[in-house]
């Protein structure tokens, strides 16, 4: 192991390699420990935490508990602290110990647990930025991009975070996290958080205060966290 594979993993710089062919597992986060370490610029900071959870493989095989030392976006941090916090996380088939936390996928349900509200994830995740091809993940719907823009209704969002995950999306495209405040006509605002690849003649409008076009889904659960939301690239 070279001395910057050593720096990056204290860096807790993800393995690329490993969240693209690693094997998808359920991660059922025990504890993060902020290790003082921090990564970019003042104001956009990731923190550097090290990561316990407990391993659910999805072939049924036996839970397990592996840590990971992983950057991790700050306002991230309280969520994956919060009690029953879950996580997508890539298992190395060679060494079920090495583990990385993909922050981009969706978190799968649990063996034998599909579509059970128990293993519902909080956050939204669009997978692609045209939604031709790829699914948007959610516990309760299985909708492309492309689906909800041509389904969902008018809606506009404010920009209240943007942040590199420090990840690429299925397409291998750089993903940015997104937390957006959805308004809507004759509804109350809700909160979306999700994982895309942003446009390169976008990036510079999307930006914290900036206010987009999206088109939203009712996912029909009563629960606004289940909604889709799409931002319309064509018009912004």
């Amino acid at each position: 192991m070279g001395f910057f594979t050593k720096v990056g993993q204290k860096l807790g710089v993800a393995d690329s390699k490993l969240i693209k062919n690693g094997t998808l597992a359920l991660g059922n986060v025990i504890s993060v420990k902020q290790t003082g370490l921090a990564t970019g610029n003042l104001g956009n900071q990731d923190l550097v935490c090290d990561v316990t959870v407990e391993v659910v493989p999805l072939d049924g095989s036996a839970r397990y508990q592996a840590t990971v030392t992983h950057s991790i976006p700050y306002m991230y941090v309280p969520q994956l602290q919060t009690p029953g916090a879950s996580v997508a996380v890539r298992v190395d088939p060679a060494d079920k110990t090495r583990i990385e936390l993909d922050l981009t996928h969706a978190v799968p349900d649990a063996p034998g647990a599909a579509g059970a509200a128990a293993a519902a994830p909080a956050q939204i995740v669009l997978t692609s930025d045209d939604g031709t091809e790829t699914p948007l993940e959610t516990h309760q719907a299985n909708l492309t991009t492309a689906e909800v823009l041509a389904t969902g209704k008018s809606c506009s969002v404010d920009v209240l975070a943007v942040f590199p995950l420090g990840q690429n999306d299925a397409k291998g495209l750089p993903a940015s996290g997104l937390i957006l405040n959805v308004h809507r006509d004759g509804a109350a605002d809700f909160q979306a958080q999700m994982g895309i690849h942003i446009p390169d003649d976008k990036t510079a409008k999307v930006v914290v205060g900036a206010k987009l076009p999206a088109k939203w889904v009712d996912a029909g659960t009563g629960n606004t966290d289940d909604n889709l939301v799409a931002p319309e690239w064509d018009k912004i």
